[in-house]
């Protein structure tokens, strides 16, 4: 069953989007950066995706006033 709640632990939410996207970033050679990216994501909305109790993705999303990015 897939499931959703709100991100707690950023550094770990930054890994498993590395870990999901790891083939992309390497095929097109993108600097990845943990901490960086903790930075990035710190003012989003973020949620974990679960399967199964176990988290397998994230989404973030940005609003500004003219509604969702």
């Amino acid at each position: 069953m897939v499931s959703y709640q709100q991100t707690e632990d950023l550094s770990a939410s930054a890994k498993i989007t590395y870990v999901n996207m790891r083939s992309y970033y390497e095929h097109y050679s993108v600097d990845w950066d943990c901490s960086k990216i903790e930075e990035q994501i710190h003012d989003l909305t973020n949620f974990d995706i679960l399967f199964n109790g176990e988290v397998v993705g994230a989404i973030r999303l940005a609003f500004d006033s003219y509604g969702c990015q």
